[in-house]
């Protein structure tokens, strides 16, 4: 059974409901919430209550996996790693951004992919603020969620489109984070050079 099949029958059996289980199962954003998007096209849910039910349902998982992250720190990434063996690089540097740029990493963190799917429980392990971890998660949450879920209200069935669209998201999510780093790096040097 693959993603939209799931997604299907869980929307259709719960509803709203269904919207909150699909979005605690760990299957990618990207692929989910355009599929409700295009049920709220269809009228079967109403935009503000599904985006409500995403938001709420991913920020309870990402306290989840931040309270994971911080009492079960080190052994969870390990089991990350023993998982996903290449994983061990990129969770590496995710560390080291999240210790330097703390709450800003985790905002950015929440448009791109590959990190969001870690930043909590590595927030957890940096033992952050989880008030501030909270707000900033939901700040992220909620702005990739209205992207998502508006893509597929507006484009609905035409999958290529949204494939080059979400092509296109990617890059200029990683441009953006790579100009970001670039100008706090150069005004990181620039602070020390002054001392």
């Amino acid at each position: 059974m693959n993603v939209i099949n799931i997604a299907t029958q869980l929307t259709q059996t719960f509803g709203y409901l269904g919207i909150c289980l699909l979005c605690m199962i760990p299957f990618p954003s990207e692929v989910v919430l355009p599929f409700i998007g295009l049920g709220i096209s269809n009228g079967n849910f109403n935009f503000f209550l599904a985006l409500l039910c995403t938001i709420l349902t991913e920020i309870l998982v990402s306290i989840v996996n931040y309270i994971i992250g911080y009492y079960g720190g080190n052994d969870a990434l390990a089991k990350i790693e023993n998982k996903i063996p290449n994983s061990k690089k990129g969770v590496d540097k995710i560390g080291k951004i999240l210790r330097k740029y703390r709450g800003f990493a985790i905002i950015i963190a929440r448009i791109v992919p590959f990190l969001r799917t870690y930043i909590s429980l590595l927030a957890g392990v940096e033992k952050l603020n989880k008030y501030i971890f909270t707000i900033l998660s939901a700040i992220g949450i909620t702005i990739v969620n209205i992207f998502l879920l508006a893509l597929g209200y507006y484009i609905g069935n035409n999958k290529s489109l949204i494939g080059s669209i979400l092509k296109k998201y990617s890059i200029v999510t990683i441009m953006i984070i790579v100009i970001t780093i670039v100008v706090f790096i150069v005004y990181d040097k620039m602070k020390k050079n002054k001392k």
